[in-house]
């Protein structure tokens, strides 16, 4: 009995032997697999670090340039105007409503240089003049032009404007 109990140890221990083996080679082999990914991956993580350095040095570079003055840059050149052509003109608007209010300012407003050279205008009188359209909204283009259409008109300026409205300020020759 003592020989069978003997042959039942060594058999238990030479199964768990074989059991431990067996999880043994079954986990290098897990191992060996998961070295292999990692080996795989290695390229990609490398070129990731590459790229990760690359976008710290242009941060980096980025944060210097913010905090250096304008007035240190080289200014790029600015093209040379060109002349546009003239459209041509639409349709005339419908005639606004002119209400001429009493001059505000009189014959002390001051001399108005025209754009030709040589020529000044004295100026007499200094009017506010309120426009109101009739239908839809009021062209300013149109409205200025027929002011100035008028020879003693010197110069107008816009002082309100809220599309159907406009308040103007004129200045108007002594003659």
């Amino acid at each position: 009995m003592a020989d069978a109990a003997k042959s039942g140890d060594v058999s238990d221990v030479t199964a768990e032997l074989e059991g431990a083996l067996a999880t043994l080679e079954t986990a290098l082999a897990q191992a060996s697999r998961s070295a292999m990914v990692i080996r795989s991956n290695m390229a990609q993580i490398s070129t990731l670090a590459d790229t990760v350095r690359e976008m710290e040095t242009a941060i980096t570079l980025a944060r210097q340039s913010l905090s250096v003055p304008l007035a240190g840059l080289r200014v790029a050149e600015q093209p040379a105007l060109r002349a546009v052509p003239a459209r041509e003109q639409p349709a005339p608007a419908p005639e606004p409503q002119i209400a001429a209010q009493a001059p505000v300012e009189a014959a002390q407003a001051p001399s108005l240089a025209s754009t030709e050279p040589g020529t000044g205008a004295q100026v007499s009188h200094c009017l506010r003049v309120g426009v109101t359209s009739k239908g839809g909204s009021l062209d300013l283009k149109a409205v200025d032009g027929s002011m100035n259409e008028n020879p003693a008109v010197v110069d107008v300026a816009l002082l309100d404007y809220d599309g159907r409205q406009a308040t103007l300020k004129l200045w108007i020759n002594q003659s």
